[in-house]
């Protein structure tokens, strides 16, 4: 069953891919809907990082079913905080975590540069990348392929909030990339929890 899931949200993420491309109404929610599900019949014990996880892809639901990009903000920062809270460390924090911090105040500096684009939604943008900002850290404490994903996820939502501040940098192309990015990194981060929660 859940190699069928895993399946199912590779082909369903491809196909919302090409309607972005093609500036047709795509079904976003569908495919995060079908990664809940996929993470929730892979993982084998409830624990808070578990239902944690699950909260955030929960609000990624509804973060994909909306278009104002104020209250896809504000449930994408939720997303981040439950992210936040899965991917902390336990006990003390790995050498990993010290090496991660550095490479993350390069993409600071990007999130410093989209916020001083957004005019007076900068201080939203502002503490919405410092959220993302974190969960990467994390991330990249955690495991490549979660680093992998939080690096993915950066990279869609600068892509997303720089065509969000920036009408005139929309195109089906872009929002095509910004998706599959996206669409990749819910996968990593959901693949390096359930390996992390299974060992």
């Amino acid at each position: 069953m859940s190699r069928i899931g895993e399946y199912a949200y590779v082909w369903t993420a491809g196909l919302v891919v090409l309607q972005v491309a093609l500036g047709r109404e795509s079904w976003l929610p569908l495919a995060t809907a079908i990664l809940t599900l996929v993470f929730a019949a892979r993982v084998h014990r409830t624990s808070l990082t578990s239902v944690a996880f699950t909260l955030g892809l929960a609000f990624s639901i509804a973060g994909d079913s909306v278009d104002n990009f104020l209250i896809k903000m504000a449930l994408f920062a939720v997303v981040h905080v439950a992210y936040i809270v899965a991917l902390r460390p336990s006990g003390q924090p790995p050498l990993r975590l010290a090496i991660a911090i550095p490479g993350s105040a390069v993409v600071g500096a990007a999130i410093g540069l989209v916020a001083s684009l957004s005019g007076p939604l900068w201080p939203a943008v502002m503490g919405y990348g410092l959220l993302i900002l974190i969960m990467a850290t994390l991330a990249g404490a955690r495991s490549r392929t979660a680093l992998g994903g939080a690096v993915a996820f950066m990279v869609s939502d600068l892509l997303i909030s720089l065509q969000a501040v920036r009408p005139e940098l929309e195109s089906n192309g872009l929002s095509a990339v910004a998706v599959g990015l996206y669409l990749a990194a819910q996968g990593c981060l959901a693949a390096a929890v359930i390996k992390e929660e299974n060992a």
